[in-house]
Order: C-alpha cells, then structure tokens, then sequence
C-alpha cells in the first residue's frame, strides 16, 4: 500500500485505535447509530477497528470504510460504557478530516458543507437585519434556529 493512503496523520491516535482493536466489543450496546442500523461495522468497535487497519496500512482506504467515521453522533455512549474511557468520538472525527484529504469522504457530508457558507452568510445578513431594530439598552441573543426564521420582530 502506497504511504499516502495511509492515515498516517492519525499516529497520534493509535493508542486509542489499538484499544479498541483489542476489545471484547462491550460498547455494542452504546452506539444509537448502530442500534438503528444493526451493523457490526457500525458499533464503535467497527468503526475504531476498520480505521485502525486502514491507519496501519492493513487494507485500503476507500469509501466504504471512509463512511464509517461518519457513522458516530458523537454522543460519547461509547466513551461512558468503555472502561478505558477511550476516546472514539474524538478518533473518528480526527479520521474524517483525513479522509477529506484523500477525496473519500461521503458525498452527501461534503454537499451539506458547501451549504454551510450559504446558511452562514443568510444568519449573519438577518443578524444586522434585527440589530439595526434595537433600541434600549438591553439585549436579546438569539441562536442560528430562530434566526432561520423570517418572523416579525421589528422593534
């Protein structure tokens, strides 16, 4: 396997990867993403093990096996029921970012990025649109959800 497939960025996560290679899978029933999907990919340890082998450069990264990072709500189930309090959530999201790298992240991840910027600019624009209504001396922050909503709040 060519070094540059490899995920060699994540070195500094193969303890994490190695614990949870070598577990007994006790986090089976932590995962709701592989509680709805009923996939031994998809428990943490099939998402940790199948990136461990591709950062060691036992197998070849592809799409598949770059979608199972993406697979992780980032909930930390996995990192309560664990004994070694290992952390997966924070492994898979650094495995992501270097699958972006290699072009094998899924499509539908990068399509909801690129909307990111759009979404952003709108917030911020409707942001100004309510601040140029303030008066007083008192301020109301409002988050992203309410800001997406085009109400009538004039001042």
């Amino acid at each position: 396997m060519s070094e540059g497939r490899r995920l060699t960025v994540l070195a500094e996560r193969s303890a994490a990867l190695e614990t949870c290679g070598y577990c007994p899978k006790l986090c089976r029933g932590a995962c709701p993403v592989s509680e709805a999907e009923a996939s031994e990919a998809l428990i943490p340890w099939g998402k940790m093990s199948m990136t461990w082998y591709v950062a060691r450069g036992d197998i070849e990264p592809d799409r598949d096996l770059a979608a199972l990072p993406w697979a992780c709500t980032g909930c930390f189930g996995c990192r309560e029921r664990c004994e070694h309090e290992n952390p997966v959530a924070e492994t898979l999201r650094a495995a992501r970012a270097v699958y972006r790298e290699q072009g094998l992240a899924p499509r539908r991840s990068e399509a909801a990025l690129g909307g990111f910027g759009v979404r952003q600019a709108r917030l911020d624009a409707r942001a100004r649109e309510l601040d140029a209504h303030a008066n007083g001396d008192a301020a109301f922050v409002v988050g992203c959800g309410y800001l997406a909503l085009d109400g009538p709040e004039g001042g």
